[in-house]
């Protein structure tokens, strides 16, 4: 413990992307951030480990009981050069540099694949050199790339920076990989889900085999893992040779940051957006595939065609432009190009708009560790109409209107009823404000401190 006999938790948020490429995780970490910022402030300490992609946003949460560092000046020991690096030289050698310090330190844990890549030779660097001159930094594919030619000379992290330079306790892992893991140093991470194993056919073999190994070295390697669901826990019991003790369930609770909007903010956001209060169906979600948006639209088509005369459009949001532009595509070719709207990443004032506006929340996914739309459609008192996979009934129970996400016209009947049945959507907000009673933000937080109270006066066990 540290000399003030305050807990020293540092937070790995070195994953952690700008905008909305984090989905979901992001806004927990960010929720649990600000908590961890009020609550028990005079038993906890913070280091915040930042990258110089998100330093700035993360200097806001600096205060009394939070530091924000570099990771970079905090691991100043100069790694390695790999020698497959010494074949790129001038300022594409700097860029690469730069970013090989980062990226070669984010995988520790995945096992090495990429002795094809470097036994190709040059052809294959002069790739990179390419990539690295035009799109290092912006896309995540040349990320991948430099790590596959350069991970087979992977540098150490020096041992014990986080306990003996900077007097940290535990070290919380919110994007689940146990990158700075050190030996003797207590180790909590999150586990958000395990849909590699149970929907494989969205992965490549390579994505499943990485995803896999990444999950049974943070097995290995913390003391405790934080499940967003219980079937998220059970999933990892399953799956894997899991003790029961290590694994606990702690829901996400974060709706209560949305705070309501008066009627004339939400009219004129409504207005900026092209839309109208109560004319639509809002599906917060990013363009993943297993979150379904190509059957919804078919199954919006059926509705459309059943019910010509019923006003409801289709609102989505979401951050990757390549998936959106196929989806509008799609729309277009149906018809239904005016009728449903793509929004991208939102603000949160926009977001809660959104909320106060709608006619409901419909949410076809075919996989979740969790569900944080349905709290939050339950928070602005909007009925749910949902899947029935994943975790999504152990979230919404009798609140919602549940559907095989699998079959359009489940979801077309689902619609109907969000659409034209009042007496049911009435029943549905009632069940939602008492279900809501159960998910509290301020409990969430102190779950979580429980668990860093308990982890950082136990020794770990010898891994």
């Amino acid at each position: 413990m540290n000399s003030k006999n305050k807990i020293k938790v540092a937070v790995d948020l070195t994953p952690l992307r700008p905008g909305g490429e984090n989905g979901g995780a992001k806004t927990l970490v960010l929720t649990l951030l600000r908590m961890f910022h009020s609550l028990q402030a005079d038993e906890f300490d913070y280091l915040l480990i930042a990258e110089e992609w998100n330093y700035e946003e993360l200097q806001s949460f600096q205060g009394s009981n939070m530091v924000c560092l570099l990771r970079s000046n905090m691991y100043a020991v100069a790694a390695p050069v790999p020698a497959s690096l010494k074949l790129i030289s001038g300022s594409d050698r700097i860029a690469v540099d730069r970013l090989t310090r980062v990226r070669l330190l984010v995988k520790e844990g995945v096992k090495r694949l990429s002795t094809i890549l470097i036994s190709r030779g040059r052809p294959q660097l002069a790739k990179l050199k390419s990539l690295v001159k035009r799109k290092l930094i912006s896309y995540p594919r040349s990320h991948k790339l430099l790590q596959k030619v350069l991970s087979s000379k992977r540098p150490r992290l020096p041992p014990s920076v986080l306990r003996e330079k900077y007097n940290v306790d535990l070290l919380f892992c919110p994007f689940s990989a146990p990158t700075l893991a050190e030996r003797g140093l207590p180790l909590v991470a999150i586990a958000y889900d395990f849909q590699h194993l149970d929907l494989p056919f969205f992965f490549t073999q390579e994505e499943r085999f990485h995803r896999t190994q990444f999950l049974t070295n943070l097995l290995a390697q913390a003391d405790k893992i934080i499940c967003i669901s219980e079937f998220t826990r059970q999933s990892f019991l399953h799956h894997f040779d899991a003790e029961g003790e290590t694994l606990l369930s702690i829901p996400i609770c974060i709706h209560e940051r949305l705070n309501p909007l008066d009627q004339d903010s939400v009219y004129s956001i409504l207005e900026q957006l092209g839309l109208k209060e109560n004319h639509y169906l809002f599906f917060p979600a990013n363009f993943w595939p297993h979150k379904n948006h190509r059957m919804l639209l078919a199954a919006y088509s059926i509705f459309r065609e059943r019910f010509p005369h019923l006003v409801l459009n289709l609102v989505f949001t979401g951050a990757l432009e390549e998936p959106q532009k196929e989806l509008k595509k799609l729309a277009l070719n149906l018809g239904y190009g005016d009728s449903v709207h793509f929004l991208g990443f939102l603000s949160q004032e926009e977001l809660t708009a959104l909320w106060q506006g709608a006619k409901g929340l419909i949410f076809p996914s075919l996989y979740e560790g969790f569900g944080i739309p349905l709290l939050e459609a339950m928070w602005f008192g909007k009925p749910i109409a949902c899947s029935a996979m994943g975790s999504l009934p152990e979230v919404g129970g009798d609140a919602v209107i549940y559907f095989d996400p699998r079959k359009p016209e489940s979801i077309a009947n689902a619609i109907a009823a969000i659409a034209q049945d009042d007496t049911l959507t009435i029943q549905l907000r009632e069940r939602s404000r008492q279900r809501l009673q159960g998910f509290n933000q301020r409990s969430m937080t102190e779950q979580y401190l429980d668990v860093f109270r308990a982890a950082a006066h136990t020794l770990p066990p010898s891994r």
